[in-house]
C-alpha cells in the first residue's frame, strides 16, 4: 500500500474516495489494472469526512474534502499534492454574518462545468448552495 506522499493519478486511472466518521482514504487503480490498488490515508484522522471530490479541470489535480471538526465545525479543505498537505481556501464556506445562519455541515462538493474552471459548488446544511 502506498502512503499519502506516494499516491498520484494519471489519465484513465480510477479513483475511489471514501469519507468515514474517522477520516478519509483515497484508492487508485491504474488504467487497465483494476486488480492493483494503491491507498492513501487516513486524512483528517478522527474527524468525520462527509464529502470528497476530485477536480481535474484546467490541468489541476486537486482534492477537496469537507470535514467536521468537533472543535472547529464544518470546513472545506483543498490539497494539490494528493493529500500530503491540506489547506483551507481563502474564502471558506460560511453564511454571511447578517443572516445569523450557522453552517452545520457540507454534504456535497462538486467542481463546476468545464466552462466554469474556477467554480466549485458545495451543498450545505441548512439547505443552501455555495
Amino acid at each position: 500500500m502506498a502512503t499519502a506522499r506516494e499516491i498520484s493519478a494519471a489519465k484513465g486511472d480510477v479513483l475511489v474516495m471514501v469519507g468515514t466518521m474517522k477520516g478519509a482514504w483515497i484508492y487508485r487503480a491504474p488504467a487497465g489494472k483494476r486488480g492493483s490498488w494503491e491507498s492513501a490515508g487516513p486524512f483528517f484522522q478522527g474527524e468525520p469526512v462527509y464529502a470528497l471530490a476530485y477536480d481535474g479541470r484546467a490541468g489541476r489535480q486537486s482534492l477537496w474534502a469537507a470535514s467536521k471538526s468537533f472543535q472547529w465545525g464544518a470546513r472545506l479543505f483543498k490539497s494539490d499534492d494528493w493529500g500530503k498537505n491540506w489547506k483551507e481556501p481563502e474564502r471558506n464556506v460560511k453564511f454571511p454574518e447578517d443572516t445569523k445562519a450557522e453552517l452545520k455541515n457540507i454534504w456535497q462538493i462538486r467542481p463546476g462545468r468545464a466552462n466554469e474552471p474556477d467554480a466549485l459548488w458545495c451543498g450545505v446544511e441548512p439547505g443552501a448552495l455555495f
